[in-house]
């Protein structure tokens, strides 16, 4: 059963509906947001018109080292090119701007892998908070390639597929070997295990170790991982005695956090980053482990 959310509307002398400020920023209104009712049997329901934008998809380049027959790209007569720094600069500071950060995907008619700094597009979409995407048609996803896309933070590659034998395949993807194809795939995932490997990751809690989605009382919070070091490259003790590490712990210790899980909520109860009480990334108060409501052994 849904729970009921009731507060006051304030109609003032030109029959304008005022919303209280806290109800504005829990439910992220914005300027021209619209807003309906409803004859609930019983009274009247307000109900919001969302129209929410969430994923961007952007096309790097329309040229393609291929020529599958079903293409598009074969009845084009259009110009071959691809996006420059400016215009890209250009959606980013326009995405910047956006809270929660939206996911990215890099993608199109042409081939992302075409385009020489894809890399550093992946990268920068990054820096932003975007959880980031690309599809490929695989030949171009070397090994040098892999890494530095793994590098650049990439966090989910779709590779497509128009053949499950390398005869079919051919048959349609023009200049590509599904062996070779398959190859790339494998020396992908090899790289990404070692990176994984390789991270070594010192984390204080659990909560901390991975980057997470949890929920707040049906408020969606999003929580940054926490690393201190690395093993590989410091000892154990000598990370336990790291004074931002020991700094932290006290901070832990006298959890001075604004309580983010019993809170009517607010943007900063939506992430790790910050909270009301002036305490900066990592914030526990929001944390379901420190509050209790998840428990580990």
């Amino acid at each position: 059963m849904n729970e009921r959310s009731e507060f006051p509307i304030e109609i003032d002398s030109q029959g304008r509906g005022i919303l209280p400020p806290e109800v504005v920023s829990r439910y992220g209104l914005r300027r021209g947001t619209k807003i309906y009712l409803e004859n609930g049997g019983n009274g009247l329901d307000l109900g919001i018109c969302r129209d929410p934008l969430s994923k961007v998809y952007i096309e790097p380049t329309n040229r393609c080292n291929l020529e599958c027959r079903t293409c598009m790209r074969n009845i084009w007569d259009e110009p071959l090119g691809q996006m420059d720094s400016s215009t890209f600069t250009r959606i980013l500071e326009g995405l910047g701007n956006i809270s929660p950060p939206l996911k990215i995907f890099f993608g199109g008619i042409g081939e992302p892998l075409a385009h020489p700094r894809i890399a550093e597009m992946v990268k920068k979409a990054k820096k932003i908070g975007s959880s980031v995407e690309l599809i490929t048609n695989g030949t171009l996803l070397t090994p040098d390639m892999s890494r530095r896309l793994l590098d650049a933070g990439l966090n989910m590659l779709w590779v497509s597929l128009d053949g499950a034998t390398p005869e079919s395949y051919a048959d349609v993807r023009l200049g590509s070997a599904l062996p070779e194809v398959l190859a790339n795939i494998t020396a992908f995932r090899k790289a990404r295990q070692t990176e994984y490997t390789q991270r070594a990751n010192l984390s204080p809690c659990l909560p901390l170790l991975h980057s997470h989605n949890s929920f707040l009382d049906r408020r969606e919070r999003f929580s940054r991982r926490h690393i201190v070091g690395n093993v590989n490259k410091k000892g154990l003790q000598d990370l336990w005695r790291d004074p931002q590490y020991a700094a932290f712990r006290e901070r832990v210790r006298a959890f001075n956090f604004s309580p983010c899980a019993i809170c009517g909520g607010c943007e900063m109860g939506e992430g790790n980053e910050e909270d009301c009480f002036g305490n900066d990334f990592p914030t526990c108060g929001g944390c379901l482990w420190a509050q209790g409501v998840v428990q580990c052994p």
